[in-house]
């Protein structure tokens, strides 16, 4: 997504940057687009309310197995 900025022309500020929440959404183990809207409103919900939660964004790994394709 920063990429597509710099391609466009659009420079951020440090400031602008750290405000940018990707990946969004606290991890539940959502799979479902339901399950992950409500990851996403979960968090958009505690970041308001000045909470702390383990976000996406702050993860060290995927959420989800990597997996090897075969003959690909």
């Amino acid at each position: 997504m920063l990429d597509e900025f710099v391609e466009e022309g659009i420079v951020l500020s440090e400031s602008q940057i750290s405000k940018i929440y990707s990946p969004i959404g606290i991890n539940i183990g959502a799979e479902t687009s339901s399950e992950i809207a409500l990851s996403i409103i979960a968090e958009i919900q505690a970041v308001s309310a000045g909470k702390l939660v383990y976000s996406l964004r702050d993860a060290l790994h995927g959420i989800h197995a990597k997996t090897e394709i075969i003959g690909g």
